[in-house]
């Protein structure tokens, strides 16, 4: 039995690893040159293998975790799908986007009950290792060994937002592998070159993120509880802060934007107002979710924006409310949320589903794996633990 489990244990890995294998590089070489391959698809092959693998392990299965999560995700889909059929027959039109989108909502938080329910610790810490090599090896190819120089890095100018090392492909996962080996802190290396991660890729709130959570351990304690108060005023804050961010964004309240934030709305948004602006002044027909991806030929790139527009006020409500139930119940956990939902108010990142899966699974280690975690990185037990910084 030990043998048998040891090789299911090298198996779960491999796969795991597979895919974001395959997912960096093809990103690196193909996807950020525009460069069409049947290649880019081997990913969503490791992973539907990958996820039919660990279904075959939870037969024997008797205790489940992570269940709030995975039925919180699962009522959006449910949710969205009838919506969405409603907008449909109302409107007298068909939606061959809302599959698709719905399903980028099913799979990551899928493969992460899977893998919470399978995998041990040490697995999934294994996995999170090789997967951030091959997301290092990604975004060096991407970028190119060449632009690695003295006189680039001094190029770099935050003022201004330029950085020759930028990388949107990479962002997204940095800040996951980040925060998984911030807080999970085995290896030192691992750690620093985490955290150096996301400074490289520049995007904005990567960079702010990664910053504040590197420092905000030596003074605030990251394992404190949070209070169901405390989520509930998150939630809310998010819900009004996408009615208010989209109301400043229409057309008619340019001058307005101005008066505010000394900026345009094209500038501010970097060209993503402009987007808004088509949808409201064009022939725009309601389908429910992804009618505004169908419209426009690309996403909105303002998701939360976009799932008001798709799905009502209603649907806004209930995203907001049960995505946020996947934040886990301590403030380290809560902040990495915190940074995931400005990034769906301000850009896009709901239809990655592979750096969603590295969001989750983060969470829902330090939610579910504390013990097995501790034991493993030989730590004291988890309720006497504090993160602090060592420099």
């Amino acid at each position: 039995m030990a043998t048998n489990r040891k090789i299911i244990s090298v198996i779960n890995t491999l796969i795991f690893t597979l895919i974001f294998a395959s997912r960096s590089l093809t990103d690196a070489i193909y996807v950020t040159r525009d460069i069409s391959s049947p290649l880019i698809n081997l990913k969503y092959f490791f992973l539907i293998f990958g996820m039919l693998f660990c279904a075959l392990q939870l037969i024997k299965k008797k205790k489940l975790i992570y269940l709030k999560e995975i039925k919180s995700v699962y009522i959006i889909i449910v949710l969205f799908f009838v919506i969405s059929l409603l907008m449909m027959f109302i409107n007298r039109g068909s939606n061959n986007k809302l599959l698709e989108e719905l399903f980028k909502l099913f799979l990551p938080i899928t493969y992460v009950f899977l893998i919470l329910n399978t995998f041990d610790f040490e697995d999934i810490y294994k996995s999170m290792v090789l997967a951030f090599a091959f997301s290092m090896l990604g975004y060096i190819l991407e970028i190119g060994f060449s632009t690695f120089s003295y006189s680039n890095i001094l190029s770099v100018d935050f003022s201004n937002s330029y950085s020759p090392f930028e990388s949107s492909a990479a962002a997204g996962a940095s800040v996951a592998f980040f925060t998984f080996f911030m807080y999970f802190r085995k290896n030192k290396v691992l750690k620093y070159l985490s955290f150096i991660f996301p400074l490289f890729t520049f995007k904005r709130f990567s960079v702010l993120f990664a910053l504040l959570l590197f420092f905000l351990p030596m003074v605030v304690n990251m394992d404190r509880m949070v209070t169901k108060n405390q989520k509930m005023f998150l939630k809310i804050m998010f819900i009004i802060l996408t009615v208010v961010y989209y109301l400043l964004l229409m057309p008619s309240s340019s001058t307005l934007f101005y008066k505010i934030f000394n900026e345009t709305q094209r500038k501010f948004t970097m060209g993503r107002s402009e987007f808004l602006s088509w949808i409201l002044n064009g022939n725009f027909t309601n389908l429910g979710l992804g009618s505004t991806t169908k419209f426009l030929g690309k996403s909105l790139e303002m998701d939360l924006i976009k799932i008001l527009i798709e799905t009502g006020f209603l649907g806004l409500i209930i995203f907001v409310f049960n995505y946020w139930n996947c934040s886990g119940q301590i403030i380290y956990t809560n902040t990495l949320m915190g940074f995931q939902f400005f990034n769906l108010l301000t850009s896009h990142s709901l239809s990655n589903s592979f750096n969603w899966i590295l969001t989750f699974l983060v969470i829902g280690c330090i939610t579910y794996k504390q013990v097995e975690s501790e034991k493993f990185l030989n730590k004291v037990k988890p309720k006497k633990r504090k993160i602090h910084i060592k420099f």
